[in-house]
Formats: C-alpha cells, structure tokens, sequence
C-alpha cells in the first residue's frame, strides 16, 4: 500500500524554462534576459487608509461616518488613497491599483470584498476622468470608474 503525502506536489516553475529558452535563443543575439530580479530596491510604503468593517455588515452609525461614495460600499474593506497636492495622473492611477493588488492577494481577499477609492483635492480636467474611464454618480463630487467597477474617484475638496 502507497503512503499518501500531505504536502503539496513541487510546483513547476515555468517562467525559469522559459527564460532559459530566451536566454539560449537571445544571448547570441546581444539580447540581455532576466529573470527573479527584484522590480524596485526599495519596498513601496503603502500610504493608503483602510476602513475596515468590524462585524458582517457596515452598521447605521458606521455608514452616517462615513465620506459619500464610501458610505455605499458594501465592501469589507475599503482602501483610500488620498492625494493632496498632486493631480490625477495615470501613473497615480495605476499605483491605486496596484497597492490595491497586492493588499487584497497577500491577505487572501476575494476582489469583492476590497474597494478602491482615490480622493483628491484637486479636481482633475474632464478630459482627464473620461481617458482614466471615470463616471458621474448621483452623489456630487463622486465619479466611479467605468472600466474598472472597484475605483471610484472622489473630489475631497471640490466637485468634480
């Protein structure tokens, strides 16, 4: 009779046979190949704010505290970015995301229970809200991201 293991099979790593194809079709070529390199020497410091429900749903007195937009979120965690002093630029845009990612996979979260809100104290150009997909809602100063239902997008200190 087999003796049955509890530990997870060895898991392939595809990417190194792959670089290594690269590496033996490119090199000769002059095409430098890497791979398992560290994408930054510092690890970012995530400045987000988490409100974090306590409980299994967001209660009256919690959702009266709460900023417009959030307050509608039946999330039980919602990550805010706020930005002060810089404007709406894609790059912002694709760091929210990205530390919205990381949050919810190094915790294990389905994306339904992770919501991402930027908030900004200047208003971005319309231009800008309709290339990064943003939307009006009903609440003033609150757009919410067309292509990406989890981002929504608020004016802290004026209406968008």
């Amino acid at each position: 009779m087999m003796e049955t293991s509890e530990e997870q099979p060895e898991k392939t790593e595809w990417h190194r046979l792959f670089a290594l194809e690269q590496d033996l079709a490119l090199t000769p070529v002059g095409v430098g190949v890497e791979t398992e390199f560290p994408a930054m020497t510092d690890p970012p410091k995530v400045d987000l704010l988490l409100l974090r429900q306590r409980g299994e749903r967001w209660t009256e007195a919690q959702q009266a505290r709460l900023p417009d937009g959030v307050r509608e979120s039946t999330a039980a965690y919602n990550l805010l970015e706020f930005k002060y002093t810089e404007s709406l630029t894609l790059d912002i845009f694709w760091q929210a995301l990205g530390y919205e990612h990381f949050f919810r996979t190094s915790r294990r979260l389905a994306q339904t229970t992770v919501r991402l809100f930027i908030l900004s104290a200047k208003t971005p150009h319309a231009a800008r809200l309709a290339e990064l997909g943003f939307v009006k809602t009903e609440q003033p100063g609150v757009m919410q991201g067309d292509n990406i239902k989890a981002i929504i997008f608020m004016c802290a200190m004026s209406h968008c």
